[in-house]
C-alpha cells in the first residue's frame, strides 16, 4: 500500500508540474494544426502584466467510464470549454487530452486548468449555476474526477 501511495502521489505531482510548465498546445505531426480528441484543444489566454503575482490554478482531470464514446467525451469537453464564456471569474482556461507515454495516467484522459485570482473567485465558479449544469452533463460519463488547486508564485 505504501509503495502504491508513493507512486500515485509522485504521479500526481509530476502531472501537476507538467500542466503548469508545459505548453498548453501540441500539434498533430501530420499537418501542424491543433486537433480535438487526443491531440489538443486548449489554448492559453493572455496573461496581462496587470495580473497578480500569485494565481490560483484549479486542475481538473477526468477518467471516463468504459464504453463512453468519442462523441460523448467531446460533449463533455465542449461543455467544460464553454464555461469560460459563461462564468466571468474564470481568468483563463486551458485543456487537452493526455499524451503522456509514461503509463502513469491511471486512466485519466482529459485535463483542464483554470486560473483564478483568489479563492473567492474559485468558490464563486464552483457555486455558479453554469458549473452545476456542467456537472449534470459530465456526471453520467465520468468514472472518476481528480481536482487539485495550487498557488502559482511568479
Amino acid at each position: 500500500m505504501k509503495k502504491t501511495l508513493v507512486i500515485t502521489t509522485a504521479s500526481l505531482i509530476l502531472l501537476v508540474c507538467m500542466l503548469a510548465f508545459a505548453p498548453a498546445m501540441t500539434y498533430a505531426q501530420d499537418n501542424g494544426k491543433p486537433e480535438l480528441g487526443g491531440k489538443d484543444v486548449g489554448q492559453p489566454g493572455p496573461q496581462p502584466d496587470t495580473w497578480p503575482k500569485e494565481l490560483l490554478r484549479h486542475v481538473v482531470l477526468f477518467k471516463f467510464k468504459d464504453g463512453t464514446t468519442d462523441a460523448q467525451v467531446k460533449k463533455v469537453v465542449d461543455a467544460f470549454a464553454a464555461l469560460k464564456g459563461r462564468i466571468d471569474v474564470i481568468r483563463d482556461l486551458e485543456w487537452g487530452s493526455n499524451v503522456s507515454e509514461e503509463g502513469l495516467s491511471q486512466g485519466f484522459t482529459q485535463a483542464f486548468v483554470l486560473t483564478f485570482f483568489s479563492t473567492e473567485e474559485r468558490d464563486q465558479y464552483l457555486n455558479d449555476p453554469a458549473h452545476k449544469e456542467f456537472t449534470q452533463i459530465a456526471g453520467p460519463y465520468l468514472d472518476k474526477a481528480l481536482v487539485v488547486d495550487y498557488w502559482v508564485h511568479k
